[in-house]
């Protein structure tokens, strides 16, 4: 997905026809890319796994379908279809499918909104949420972890994910 304005509207249509749930694979697509947020739709079959980390964004996530183990802040949750949880910027998780799952993932850059609030929406710098950052590490989820727990990434449609390099 191309970045777009924030005055900008997007619909986005035929994303879990597009995206479908594939076993022992995490895919995404980044569905909204805007200075003040990124959306972004995943899909995790049974027993995919992201690790432990951290956001610089407030984050906000949909529970699409299926069953995650997701540990905010080390508690444990068990979180179904219908379920959202937010994410402060710097809280710490991590989370497990239970069984075949989808979410969507809602990233917004706080500093962007502050800015725009006083008149001067800018692009930011790329932090490790964001999945078309070359460079990132895999500090939101937006990522596979091959190599670093075996998991493997698949890559769907305009999706920008890269294979996580095993840096911390």
């Amino acid at each position: 997905m191309a970045k777009t304005t924030v005055s900008e509207s997007v619909v986005s249509t035929g994303i879990n026809k597009n995206l479908p749930i594939l076993d022992d694979t995490t895919t995404s697509r980044v569905v909204v890319n805007n200075p003040l947020l990124r959306h972004v739709f995943f899909t995790f079959g049974e027993g995919q796994v992201l690790t432990d980390h951290a956001s610089a964004r407030a984050v906000i996530v949909n529970i699409l379908e299926g069953k995650f183990d997701f540990t905010v802040g080390g508690t444990k949750n068990i979180v179904t279809a219908g379920d959202v949880i937010y994410l402060a910027p710097g809280e710490r998780h991590a989370l497990t499918a239970l069984e075949p799952s989808r979410m969507s993932l809602t990233l917004i850059d706080v500093e962007s909104m502050r800015q725009t609030q006083d008149g001067d929406a800018r692009d930011t710098q790329p932090d490790s949420c964001d999945p078309s950052h070359r460079g990132h590490h895999g500090s939101c989820g937006c990522h596979g972890h091959e190599g670093h727990h075996g998991e493997h990434l698949q890559e769907q449609g305009d999706s920008r994910l890269e294979q996580q390099d095993g840096d911390r």
